[in-house]
């Protein structure tokens, strides 16, 4: 699943993946997937995270 978002992502950066309902606020997907790997570099295995935006 990851590495299908990696191909949208690469084939679309700007286009948006999350559009918040609150406040309208664009996240675009080369955002989303660099967030993304981020959080892949800070996490050890078998722990629990919490992701908020």
């Amino acid at each position: 699943m990851f590495q299908k978002f990696v191909s949208l992502a690469a084939a679309a950066p700007g286009l948006p993946a999350i559009i918040e309902a609150a406040d309208g606020r664009v996240v675009s997907r080369a955002e989303l997937l660099a967030r993304a790997e981020k959080l892949a570099t800070d996490v050890r295995p078998n722990q629990l995270v919490a992701v908020r935006f």
